[in-house]
């Protein structure tokens, strides 16, 4: 699903390596659509839609000194952001609050 079969690597260890990495990403991206973008406009995504859709928005993360999230700043011009934002939001809360 995320390119696996094009990028091969020579060595073992690296091969291993990119496998551990892809199964992690793979997990992630799936976490965040099951607790994200449930009952919002992008639950019918799939993955590689999430990734080349959803998470190419250019945005800020602000921080406080203990390293909370106070602010999430997403470009207004695209189209998504609006709802982008309000599932961030929830993901944020739901998982990391």
């Amino acid at each position: 699903g995320l390119a696996m079969a094009i990028r091969r690597k020579a060595a073992f260890n690296g091969q291993i390596a990119y496998i551990l990495l892809t199964d992690l990403a793979h997990n992630l991206l799936a976490d965040f659509k099951r607790h994200a973008l449930v009952g919002s406009r992008f639950e019918t995504y799939g993955l590689k839609r999430i990734v080349r859709d959803i998470l190419c928005v250019p945005g800020t993360l602000i921080f406080d000194e203990q390293g909370n999230l106070v602010y999430v700043k997403l470009l207004s011009q695209m189209k998504i952001s609006d709802d982008l934002l309000i599932c961030l939001e929830r993901y944020y809360f739901e998982r990391f609050s």
